[in-house]
């Protein structure tokens, strides 16, 4: 199941990712040139640049404020209630910033809260960022015992705070506005300059900022970066030409982030602001990794690995000191016959199966494993195969025919609701019972989605075994091509047999 330690880990990267956004650099050293009021967004990043060209180093502070909706899907104990498992999740983030630009260094430290499910966690991070034989190295702390360390070889990151990206808005290489009348943050006069990255700009000019992200998207970084838009405000002093506040509204990065670490779960982000308030300039010493912090980081894939320290979401059972932890997400591999397994955690019963045509393994976690459609001209399918050891066959059926199974959605946009009686059905001399359900689901748009479950399990001695099919169709179809569900039911559990 999912970990909350898990969530955690990923929005302190994204958190520390997005600080580090905040910052600008250059090399040289001086003080300020008298310059004219501006008149456009281009002069005024031009003399941002030209100030910045001789800052060595800067201290600011950065907050965080996120705001979400977490709920999970159908997995739900006799004890649980939908209600149970959705919950508004909150992160607050306040860090301290340092860096310099020769050489180019920085350190963060700070305080991560997150409360979900009436749960309050605070968690004191740290991080480094170094150049090291070429490349820049991260060594980061989330609060516990362990330091890790990831490396990045990008280019743009000699531009380490994107001095470039003024350099580029000046030679209106992208979009930005000067606002019309100045404002006052603390006792300074402030020009307002509204930035706007979109597409490849974002990789070209906050790739080094953003590179951190790669391990929470994989493979999909580039497009995902690339379908962004980044709206930043810049408030730069009259007079220094120095920033002094930073917005950016990140609700769109955050719903990107949640997307990629979903499955029982569904974060939706609903507010993401960052901000940064700039302390000094030119006054921040080097900075220098510990030498018994760069001797003892371990690499952070390892320590993704490492669940001793997850915490369960309610609902899930939490094993004994003495016992091993349930493995994170994994994709087997099936047998010499081509046949997948999984294991009850409470009897030892072993299901072991072979995969419809269409579909090939996905994950599988704990006692459960899931697919995925290969064909993809069709609409969207999977299977899951799972032991349900703390549920009778009562309960499996009251979650198989629930009409809460869409989601938190308002149902006004919920029509043509459908939920099957239980049929009972003998396969091979074992008694399965199955039911299904549909909707069309409108989402406030007369764009239609067609969803439809259906469930099919067995009462084992202890447990019950379930074989769940899902079939979603976003093309405004109202139809499921009348699939056969008595047939698909009758096909997967010809497919199973228990040792």
């Amino acid at each position: 199941m999912i970990k909350l330690r898990k969530i955690y880990a990923w929005i302190i990267m994204g958190t520390l990712s997005l600080s580090t956004m905040t910052g600008c650099s250059g090399a040289g050293i001086g003080g300020p040139a008298p310059t004219p009021a501006p008149t456009n967004a281009s002069e005024l990043a031009g003399y941002v640049a030209d100030a910045l060209g001789d800052v060595t180093s800067m201290e600011y502070d950065t907050a965080i404020d996120m705001t979400a909706v977490m709920s999970m899907g159908d997995m739900l104990s006799e004890e649980e209630s939908a209600e149970d498992l959705s919950t508004e999740m909150t992160v607050k983030v306040d860090m301290t910033c340092k860096a310099t630009g020769d050489p180019s260094t920085a350190y963060t430290n700070g305080s991560v809260d997150v409360t979900v499910f009436d749960e309050n966690n605070i968690q004191n991070v740290e991080s480094y960022v170094v150049r090291e034989d070429g490349q820049f190295v991260t060594y980061m702390n989330d609060g516990s015992e362990t330091w890790t360390k990831s490396e990045s070889d990008v280019p743009e990151m000699d531009d380490l705070y994107n001095l470039s990206m003024f350099e580029a808005v000046r030679d209106g290489q992208i979009e930005a506005s000067l606002a019309e009348a100045t404002e006052t943050i603390g006792e300074q006069t402030v020009y307002r300059l509204d930035i706007t990255l979109a597409g490849d700009a974002i990789k070209e000019y906050l790739g080094s900022s953003l590179e951190t992200m790669s391990s929470v998207f994989g493979d999909d970084y580039d497009s995902v970066i690339s379908d962004m838009t980044v709206p930043i405000a810049m408030y730069i002093a009259d007079g220094t030409n120095l920033p002094v506040r930073m917005e950016f509204d990140g609700t769109e990065l955050g719903n990107k982030i949640m997307s990629y670490v979903q499955s029982f779960i569904t974060v939706t982000v609903s507010s993401f602001k960052v901000s940064a308030d700039y302390k000094s300039f030119n006054e921040i010493p080097e900075i220098v990794v510990p030498e018994d912090i760069i001797a003892n980081a371990i690499p952070a894939s390892d320590s993704d690995q490492d669940a001793s320290a997850d915490e369960d979401l309610p609902g899930e059972e939490t094993a004994d000191d003495s016992e091993v932890a349930d493995p994170e997400y994994e994709v087997p591999e099936p047998d010499e016959n081509g046949r997948y397994s999984i294991t009850s955690a409470a009897t030892g019963s072993t299901a072991k199966f072979m995969l419809p045509d269409d579909q090939t393994v996905n994950y599988s976690v704990g006692d459960s494993l899931f697919t995925l459609c290969t064909n993809e001209g069709l609409p969207y399918s999977q299977y899951i195969y799972s032991y349900l050891d703390d549920m009778t066959p009562e309960r499996v059926e009251e979650v198989a025919r629930g009409d809460d199974w869409y989601g938190d959605v308002d149902p006004a946009d919920v029509s043509e609701d459908y939920t099957s009686e239980t049929h009972v059905i003998d396969v091979n001399g074992m008694s399965v019972s199955y039911a299904q359900k549909s909707c069309v689901l409108y989402a406030g748009t007369e764009d239609m989605s067609y969803n439809s479950e259906v469930t099919g399990w067995t009462a084992l001695d202890g447990t019950v075994f379930i074989i769940s099919y899902d079939y979603y169709d976003e093309t405004g179809s109202s139809s499921d091509d009348n699939i056969d569900y008595e047939q698909l039911i009758r096909s997967a559990f010809e497919k199973v047999t228990f040792e």
